[in-house]
Formats: C-alpha cells, structure tokens, sequence
C-alpha cells in the first residue's frame, strides 16, 4: 500500500470524454464517486487524469492511497494519514505547537492536551485547507477497510469529497457508481472506434483492417492493447493479427507499474485470488463457455456436489458485482 508517491507522466486517456465529463460534474457535487470495471479497463488513469485537471484548476491537492501495492500497517487509515505527512501519521496538528510537559502531566511524558487531535480530525482540517480530495485507488483488496475509512472521514468532515477506484462499488448509500467499459473497436460501419485509435497511437501508420482485428479479438481492453503493442518489438502488425486470437491474449506480457499489469493474465489472477472458494469454482467452470450464457447454462455448468445450484446464482451476482462477468442484456436475469 502506498501514498501518491509516484508523479510518472500520466499516459493519453483515449476515447473517455463520456466518463471524464461525468466524473468532472459528480466531482462539484457527489461526496463519493467510485469508478469500476474490469482489470485493465483503465480506472486509476482515468480517475487520476481528471482528478489533476481538477485540483489543478482550482488550486488544490490529491491525497492518494494505492490499496493494491502491498500490505501495510494501519490499513488504508494510516496510509492515508501518511500521505498527509508524518504529523498527521502521529496524530498531531501541524497547526498547533508541539506541545511539552504541562502541569501535572506524567512524569517522562507530554502533555497533549489541545496540541493534538484525533488523526483523522486533523487530516480533515487539512483536507479543508488545501482544498483536497482523497483518492481510495484500486479498493477492491481492501474493500470493506476502505468503506469503514470513508464512513469515518465523513464523521470527521460530512463535506469531505472522494473518489475510488475499484471492480466493485463501497456498497455505502452515498455513492455514485461510475462503470468504466472496455473501449469500443468501431463506431459504426467503417468507423474506427477509441480502441483501434488507443493502437495506432502505438503503431502508428498502419492498415486499418488489420488494427480492427486486433482490437476485436482483445474486446476493447486497453492494458490488453497496451501487451499487444508492445509485442511489435518482435513481430509485425500482420504477424500479430494473425496470432492474437490463437496464442491466448492473456499470456501476453511486458513491462508495467504494477507487476499484476505485466499480463491479462496477472490482472484477472489478482481479482481471483480474492473470489471466495465457490466463486473461483464457478468462475473457472463458466471459462469453458464460449460466449453468452443465461443463468441456467450457468447452473448446468457450475452446479456439482461441491457447487450446490441455490449458490452458482448467487455467485454469479458477486462475480458481476466484482466486474467479472457481463450484464450484457436482460431476459429475466443475468446473461
């Protein structure tokens, strides 16, 4: 878990104007708005793209926790606190005086009376003053530490904004949901859509054709363009167009900020290893599937001894929860 420790240039965010204006306007007057999707989708570049524009317009700052990069003392909590700078981490208010022994204080100690504050009444004060807002970057390991955080920064300041990022929603009544999808290949007959222009950033001049093969066969995903792309170092576009539908996208890797970035395949690994034992049995059952499915394909598949049917439903909403599977349309239920 870290802090916004890292001030990398922030790569182009390509065909997000929908969800960049919308998360612009929910920022001037939502408290909480969490962007999900599936790994990869491009969430975390998309949220701190527009959170820079916005602090950087009106003067502002960004207190970033990254959930997703390690176990940390404290949880989110202390790491939040940390970002703020280590008064904050110790519980004092950077606005008060260091205070010293005062009457009748304990003998070797300090008296701390009106020198400190709770932590997260502190933080709360410099959020105020710097005008900033908290990022809860990539929650979903940390998922119900980051709902208590939030819950207790309100108590401390009910205006405070922030913004997460994660496959699944908080679950907290204030939300806004903000779903970011995988990018779309066409836009209409002959119209190349944000994926295909996401590659040919990367490519550059290249014959259209084969750039939609590309793209369609990696659905749209913009870390799965990125592996893909990267791939030209070693063959060509034709070569990969041939080959990206057959060697398994998934296993495509390269270097990335994040090692569960460096393939498709880490990314979902990642959210695996957080699925209950009858969800990852359900999740790996319904991979035989080639396409759609209703819910009873999907109990007919997944339904076993250890699997009883009564729970592939319920399973099936948390893995759609959890940004695994598609509501792709409704007939009744989940498909």
């Amino acid at each position: 878990m870290t802090t916004w420790a890292d001030r990398r240039p922030l790569p182009g965010v390509v065909g997000r104007a929908v969800e960049h204006e919308q998360l612009s306007g929910l920022l001037d007057r939502a408290r909480l708005v969490t962007l999900t999707g599936a790994a990869g989708v491009g969430k975390s570049v998309l949220a701190r793209a527009v959170l820079e524009e916005h602090t950087a317009r009106y003067d502002g700052t960004v207190l970033r926790v990254g959930c997703w990069d390690g176990p940390a003392r404290g949880g989110p909590t202390e790491a939040l606190l940390r970002a703020a700078g280590p008064a904050y981490a110790a519980g004092q208010d950077p606005a008060q005086p260091p205070a010293g022994p005062g009457p009748g204080a304990p003998p070797g100690g300090a008296h701390r009376a009106d020198a400190t504050t709770e932590p997260l009444a502190a933080l709360a004060a410099y959020c105020r003053q710097r005008r900033a807002i908290v990022l809860l970057d990539d929650c979903d390991p940390q998922l119900d530490a980051c709902a208590q955080l939030v819950r207790r920064l309100w108590r401390a300041d009910p205006a405070l904004r922030i913004v997460a990022t994660a496959r699944g929603p908080l679950g907290l009544a204030e939300e806004r949901v903000v779903e970011i999808a995988p990018l779309p290949v066409t836009l209409g007959e002959g119209i190349a859509g944000p994926a295909v222009e996401l590659l040919a950033a990367r490519t550059g001049t290249a014959a259209p054709e084969l750039l939609v093969a590309v793209c369609q066969a990696l659905e749209g995903s913009p870390l799965a363009i990125a592996l893909a792309a990267q791939q030209l170092d070693r063959m060509s576009l034709p070569q990969l167009a041939a080959q990206v539908g057959t060697d398994g996208p998934l296993f495509y890797a390269g270097p990335a900020a994040t090692v569960r970035h460096t393939s498709l395949y880490a990314a979902q690994a990642a959210g695996y290893a957080l699925c209950s034992p009858v969800d990852r049995q359900v999740w790996a059952r319904l991979s035989v599937l080639p396409g759609d499915f209703d819910p009873w394909l999907a109990g007919c598949v997944c339904a076993s001894s250890d699997v009883p049917a009564a729970a592939v439903e319920g399973a099936l909403e948390r893995l759609r929860t959890a940004s695994v599977v598609e509501c792709v349309r409704d007939a009744g239920g989940v498909h």
